[in-house]
Parts: C-alpha cells; sequence; structure tokens
C-alpha cells in the first residue's frame, strides 16, 4: 500500500487523511531531518490493530471489539457497501495486524539497539472485512447475520479500499517470527481474553472509560495516563541528564516531548 522509505522526496509526497495521520507524518519527517539523533531511533506505521485492553478506546477500537459486542448481544452486524466496481460488498481490504505481533516486533527493537529508521507493522497479507466478521461469528459460535449499508458521502472520497504493509524492510532488517493470521488472532482474542474481559468489566465492575464528563468535554482515563507518562518523561530524562546518565542537551529533551506530543 505503501513504503517505509525515510527520504525526505518521498516523505513529501505522502498526504495524510486527517490529523492523527498528519501528526505522525511529522514526527517522521522532524527525526529523518535532524542532523545529531539520538542513539537508537525508531518509527512505527502501525496498520489495523486489533487484540486485548482496547475498552477505553471508545470508537477508536478496532473492528474486531466492535463486531464482537454486536454479536454478544444478537444484534446484526453491518459492514459497507463497496462503491467500487473492482470490489464486492464487505471485500473491502485491510491488514489486520494481532497485538501480540505488535508487542514482539517493539521488543525485539527493544532487543537490538542498533537498528535505526521507520518500518511499517503489518502482516503484509491483507483480508476482507467480511473474512473478519465471519471469523469473529465462529468463534463466538453464532450464525452470521450481516447488513451491508451505503458509506457515508462525506466518507467516500477518502476511504480506502485496500492497505497492505510492505514489511520487506522490517524482514530485510532480521525479524524472522511468523505473524499470527486473522483466523488465528481473532480466536486468541475471544477465546482468552474478550469472553473473560466482558464479565470483568460489564458485569463485574462496569468500569467507565470516562473520568470526567463536562457537559460535551469528556476526558477518558487513558488521556490522562499520557499526560502523566508525558511529565514523567520530561521530569526524569532531565534528572538522568543532571546525573551524567544520559548524553543529551536539555533543549533536545524539551524538543524530543513537543513533538511526541504532537505525535500522539
Amino acid at each position: 500500500n505503501f513504503d517505509d522509505k525515510e527520504k525526505n522526496n518521498y516523505l513529501s509526497k505522502l498526504i495524510p487523511l486527517n490529523l492523527y495521520g498528519w501528526s505522525k507524518h511529522l514526527f517522521d519527517k522532524f527525526i529523518i531531518n535532524q542532523k545529531k539523533k539520538p542513539p537508537q531511533y525508531v518509527g512505527l506505521k502501525f496498520f489495523n490493530v486489533y487484540g486485548p485492553n482496547e475498552f477505553h478506546k471508545s470508537e477508536m477500537r478496532s473492528i474486531v471489539l466492535k463486531i464482537f459486542q454486536k454479536v454478544s448481544k444478537n444484534q446484526t452486524v453491518k459492514l459497507f457497501k463497496s462503491h467500487n466496481p473492482l470490489y464486492r460488498d464487505g471485500e473491502q481490504m485491510r491488514d489486520f495486524v494481532y497485538i501480540k505481533d505488535v508487542i514482539n516486533i517493539i521488543g525485539w527493537f527493544i532487543d537490538n539497539k542498533n537498528i535505526n529508521g521507520i518500518f511499517n507493522v503489518g502482516t503484509g497479507n491483507p483480508r476482507s472485512f467480511h473474512d473478519l466478521a465471519c471469523s469473529v461469528f465462529k468463534n463466538s459460535n453464532v450464525k452470521n447475520k450481516i447488513k451491508y449499508i451505503d458509506t457515508p458521502k462525506n466518507l467516500r472520497e477518502q476511504y480506502q479500499y485496500f492497505t497492505k504493509a510492505n514489511i520487506k524492510k522490517l524482514r530485510k532488517t532480521g525479524y524472522k517470527k511468523k505473524f499470527f493470521s486473522l483466523e488465528d488472532g481473532i480466536s486468541d482474542y475471544i477465546r482468552n481474553h474478550l469472553i473473560v474481559d466482558l464479565w470483568l468489566m460489564i458485569y463485574e465492575h462496569n468500569l467507565n472509560p470516562v473520568a470526567v464528563d463536562f457537559f460535551s468535554l469528556k476526558i477518558y482515563w487513558y488521556s490522562l495516563a499520557y499526560v502523566f507518562g508525558f511529565i514523567f518523561c520530561n521530569y526524569y530524562s532531565k534528572y538522568l541528564v543532571k546525573k551524567k546518565l544520559l548524553k543529551l542537551e536539555l533543549s533536545t529533551i524539551d524538543d524530543f516531548i513537543t513533538w511526541l506530543i504532537v505525535a500522539v
């Protein structure tokens, strides 16, 4: 779908479709253009990640969780129709990658501190929304109940019908682990996590992901975690510099934290 090249002329051609994409794109360009780089820098471009511990993400949770929640309530699953003659309804494709694969990749980079750069994180094997929905139904022991609806007109122009991570660079760098297939990933997610998570969060604790709800302003617990994480990172990094345990300028830390906030 796109490469993970690091040349300025290539990055400049990329046009993100939303503010989130722009924040990631600007951070990639920022780090690549730094003359003095940190000992290790790794930018990871995640494709469609799904997996445990995403209840707090509200509308940003994965399509796997959204469909499972519908199925568990015996509701009809709605998928977008295709408005592209090259694709049938439900056959729009995404590179779905299981969170356990993502964690393995991050851990691998941590263990290989000599590797730097920007890398795609996906399986390199795109699958359809129909395949995904059928797998959720199968692992929930429920018959398929899918309805296709029109894609909202405001989304049609920028809607992507196909995404695929080019992971040749990741493989060439030395990452050898096999990825979960879509079926295996969904099976593990539902059978070993979602069924238990639903019982704990909905039936036992009834946790609310919103920390503060003031009129139309909602502040989520995970957003507060980001804030405290930035504060801790800022003060702890400067503490290490003052103790001469980290060889960086204080201004570099300030710049990094600023761009990290923009990226998130």
